[in-house]
């Protein structure tokens, strides 16, 4: 029937669709019990239509009864995936003897609608600060960021490198007393400035003259619409002599 094939294709879309224009932000589920219900409806669907396979007889009523049970099935199959994969996570219990990461929920919910374009730039950008930053010279040579606080793009370079356990505070580009009670706990080698903006870098550097700081390197990352300002620094106090530059580059 060329129509008919044609309805388990309109239901899917047709759930997603409402779906989007329900409320993205679906609560989740966990595994038990609603998960339970959820891995059971295509095995029992399965044996409904086995069962209905052995027994060809044409009966308007059975094959109504099935034809229904069929589209509930696929819509509960495809709103149940929904949730699985783009509903807000549950909350998650913290583990003990763990680091204070402080990372961000992710933003699943958001694949529906809109654009993913800034996403790709943004993770293809973080993928590229790496290379910039380089490996470690020695054993035990740590790295500290400093950047802004609470600018959104950021989120995804400052996860490269542990933006939780790795950052100074939210007083750039001025050091707080905190800052320099960590930097004076972890005594790292080399500051890591970021910033979507090219602005309080070298007020950054200033504020750090106690320790001795060398600008090594500067970039400016791109991708489409995504801009990642970046000075990576020194710090004298605190790095080995062996690992000093000659000259700024």
């Amino acid at each position: 029937r060329p129509v008919l094939r044609w309805l388990p294709a309109a239901i899917i879309v047709g759930v997603a669709l409402g779906y989007e224009a329900a409320n993205p932000q679906i609560p989740a589920f966990g595994w038990w019990p609603t998960g339970a219900v959820v891995a059971a409806v295509p095995v029992v669907l399965a044996v409904v239509l086995r069962i209905w396979n052995r027994d060809s007889s044409e009966n308007a009523a059975r094959r109504a009864a099935l034809g229904l049970g069929v589209a509930l099935g696929i819509v509960g199959v495809t709103g149940c995936l929904l949730v699985l994969t783009v509903a807000p996570r549950p909350p998650i219990p913290k583990m003990k003897g763990l680091a204070l990461a402080g990372d961000p929920a992710p933003t699943y919910a958001m694949a529906l609608g809109g654009s993913a374009k800034s996403y790709i730039y943004w993770y293809e950008l973080s993928s590229e600060l790496p290379a910039f930053v380089g490996q470690p010279r020695y054993q035990g040579e740590q790295l500290l960021m400093w950047f802004p606080w609470g600018v959104r793009q950021l989120l995804e370079p400052v996860g490269i490198f542990h933006e939780g356990f790795d950052a100074l505070g939210p007083g750039f580009p001025f050091l707080t007393s905190s800052d320099r009670h960590l930097i004076g706990r972890r005594r790292p080698a080399e500051i890591l400035l970021l910033g979507v903006k090219d602005v309080g870098f070298e007020s950054a550097v200033g504020e750090l003259g106690r320790y001795k700081p060398i600008l090594l390197a500067t970039t400016t990352l791109r991708q489409g619409n995504a801009v990642l300002y970046a000075w990576l620094v020194l710090l004298r106090s605190f790095a080995l002599p062996s690992v000093w530059p000659t000259m700024t580059r």
